[in-house]
């Protein structure tokens, strides 16, 4: 791509970075050619006094009117030029109907020095976390996608858009901030150096200073939530909740899986010996959830499961935990349930995915007076029935499992906490019941459409 540059580079980028930042293009009502203006406070007249090398203007200082809140005035710096003809290029690829604008055209001519002052005008590094932002607040979102895309694919810099009611940001993790002030360390002025953090060394104690006030007040931020337990109850509810409402973005559960089976695969790295299993939920995860099955022409195997079980065969035992309270509830004998079982098996087993056994708990802790006599042996507070792990430790005592080795697979919230009580990695499908159930305030590891998916994040996280 040709670009042809009206004024000398420095002046171009000095401009460009501006323009993106606080700086602005003033066309006269009647006028043909703008002019540049922009304003600072006293402190940072140094800063303009370094613009103003390369601008050609003028340095002044002015006062504003009175302020409504506080009631004071407060002194500026000012920055302008004369109205200039070779201004008039930038104005029209910057500005539309008088409004700024963010453009491919403009952003294609951006380099390392018009960064540096679109940083120094509008960007910002904490110092506590060595994060970073620009204020992109006065650009749509539209706008702000466009200069995130363009960074990756210019700069190889993966910021990500941050928004605050209906204003936008763009923000660096302590990664990107990083390579970010590399690429403009030499093209900052002595006045601004604060800008660049961690790699000037007249930063270093400050940060310091800031990481140490960060960790004092978290420390007495988690003392006052753990010694309070309401206070701790709550945020630890409004935790799960703000995960639950982000999980149902398909983007965030890809990246959150991302996250999760590189951190799995850290924390199991020293545990590959001994044996394996996935503990699977029956009903809405392997077959439909129709309510209580009492019968096996209620049962039709989900697509892709026994494809996803064949997968998991290779590297693992699969068990099935099933509560069946139809049997206390005295819809169907014990037989019954198990002829359903072995049904299922059977059908699994004419895809070639095998089933290595399967648990199923035929309790309710209800008791009621119209209870008939075969059925009250059943109704029972029992270990088995999950949430409780009952099953779960038959299946590790049958098995010699290393639950912590082990993947449990359900399609409730009942599941998830049993699971998470057994010391396993959880899955929550989004088949069956798809954690509407809302029983418990869980979060699990993962997140998964179908079977199939979660066997392939099983698959690449256990390895």
């Amino acid at each position: 791509m040709i670009i042809v540059r009206i004024i000398n580079v420095k002046t171009e980028q000095v401009l460009l970075g501006s323009l993106l930042g606080d700086g602005r293009l003033h066309m006269p009502p009647r006028g043909i050619t703008p002019h540049y203006k922009e304003m600072h406070s006293l402190s940072q007249k140094e800063y303009l006094i370094w613009k103003n090398r390369f601008l050609k203007g003028k340095i002044g200082i002015g006062e504003s009117p009175i302020h409504l809140a506080t009631g004071k005035k407060y002194k500026y710096c000012l920055l302008w030029t004369r109205t200039r003809s070779d201004f008039l290029f930038y104005y029209n690829i910057a500005y539309r109907n008088g409004r700024k604008r963010v453009t491919k055209e403009l952003l294609d001519r951006i380099g390392p020095l018009g960064l540096a002052v679109w940083f120094m005008d509008d960007g910002s590094l904490k110092y506590s976390t060595l994060s970073g932002k620009l204020s992109t607040e006065g650009f749509s979102y539209s706008e702000n996608k466009l200069i995130v895309n363009w960074f990756k694919e210019r700069w190889d810099i993966y910021p990500s858009i941050n928004r605050d009611k209906e204003k936008y940001n763009i923000y660096f993790n302590s990664v990107e901030i990083k390579k970010f002030l590399l690429l403009i360390r030499k093209f900052v002025p002595e006045c601004m150096i604060y800008k660049l953090g961690p790699l000037h060394k007249s930063n270093i104690e400050k940060i310091k200073i800031a990481r140490a006030r960060l960790n004092e007040q978290y420390g007495k931020r988690y003392k006052d939530i753990m010694l309070n337990p309401k206070l701790h109850a709550r945020y630890k509810e409004l935790h799960v909740r703000a995960q639950q409402k982000r999980l149902k973005n398909p983007l965030y559960r890809k990246k959150y899986n991302t996250y999760q089976k590189l951190y799995q695969q850290k924390k199991r790295k020293m545990l590959r010996n001994s044996n394996r299993a996935i503990l699977l939920d029956r009903d809405g995860v392997i077959n439909e959830a129709r309510g209580l099955v009492t019968d096996v022409k209620d049962i039709k195997i989900i697509k892709n499961v026994p494809e996803a079980i064949k997968i998991l065969n290779k590297d693992f035992l699969v068990i099935i935990i099933t509560n069946q309270p139809q049997v206390a509830r005295g819809l169907c004998t014990e037989a019954q349930v198990k002829k359903i079982n072995a049904y299922v098996i059977k059908e699994l087993e004419k895809k070639e995915a095998k089933i290595d056994s399967i648990f199923y708990c035929p309790h309710h802790p209800e008791k009621h007076s119209d209870t008939s006599k075969h059925t009250k042996k059943y109704r029972i507070n029992c270990e088995c029935r999950k949430p409780k792990i009952g099953m779960i430790l038959k299946a590790k005592k049958k098995f010699s499992l290393d639950l912590k080795k082990c993947y449990f697979v359900g399609d409730t919230t009942v599941d998830i906490k049993a699971g998470k009580d057994a010391g396993c990695t959880t899955i929550l499908l989004r088949t069956g019941y798809a954690g509407s159930d809302k029983k418990f305030r869980v979060k699990p590891d993962f997140v998964c459409d179908n079977l199939k998916e979660a066997s392939k994040i099983i698959i690449d996280d256990s390895e």
